[in-house]
């Protein structure tokens, strides 16, 4: 028994021995090693694409935020140009403050058919440049008030210099209304008037009476302001 077994294991293994020797290694396959190689190379470009430190996708992640950096420059730019405008008309420069009140006087008149009577005494030597700029807002917030609430017939400006101060006076002959009440939010424009006027180290004054009118009085003085 024990020589049978060893006979079969002997053959067995002499069988497995044949059929290895006999049988050849498949040859490799050109077309699948080059398949290979291109997948691997296409998976290294991937790698140092995405993740290198001068990858492709860095670059256009730092051009998008250089160009994005302009576009926010750029309206950064904008929008100070557009306050600087807002804040000096520029009707102070084409025309002068005389000049300029005159034409918001005469633009009120033209659209609302009030009267509107213009005096100015400044002389000759222009007012500081903000001292212009504030009294040209005040006036033009004054008249749109008795635009939209003065239910008025005429309107006066007067606006004259002395040695050390500035003075605008604005009246009409409206409804009026409470000057008690010039601290609710129905006058948030005098607020803004009288806020403008003391940034400059200004006053003014609200006079009004129901169904007379109302007086708007300014100073600004002129030394110290730029």
């Amino acid at each position: 028994m024990c020589r049978h077994i060893a006979s079969v294991a002997a053959v067995v293994l002499a069988s497995a021995g044949c059929k290895s020797a006999s049988t050849p290694a498949p040859a490799p396959d050109p077309v699948k090693a080059t398949s290979d190689s291109t997948l691997d190379e296409g998976r290294q470009t991937f790698r140092f694409e995405t993740f290198g430190d001068e990858t492709f996708w860095g670059a256009t992640i730092k051009l998008h935020q250089a160009i994005a950096g302009r576009v926010h420059v750029a309206r950064a730019l904008d929008g100070v140009q557009r306050i600087a405008k807002g804040l000096r008309p520029p009707a102070l420069d084409d025309m002068g403050l005389a000049e300029a009140l005159d034409r918001l006087g005469m633009d009120l008149a033209e659209t609302h058919g009030l009267r509107v009577d213009t005096l100015a005494q400044l002389g000759e030597q222009r007012l500081p440049t903000t001292v212009e700029t504030t009294l040209y807002r005040i006036a033009q917030e004054a008249l749109a008030n008795v635009r939209k609430h003065a239910c008025a017939k005429t309107v006066s400006i007067v606006i004259r210099r002395a040695p050390a101060r500035v003075v605008l006076i604005i009246e009409d002959d409206g409804q009026g209304f409470d000057a008690d009440r010039i601290t609710s939010t129905q006058h948030l424009g005098l607020l803004g008037m009288r806020e403008r006027a003391a940034l400059l180290g200004g006053t003014l004054l609200v006079e009004s009476t129901s169904s007379i009118g109302t007086r708007i009085h300014v100073s600004i003085p002129v030394e110290g302001n730029p």
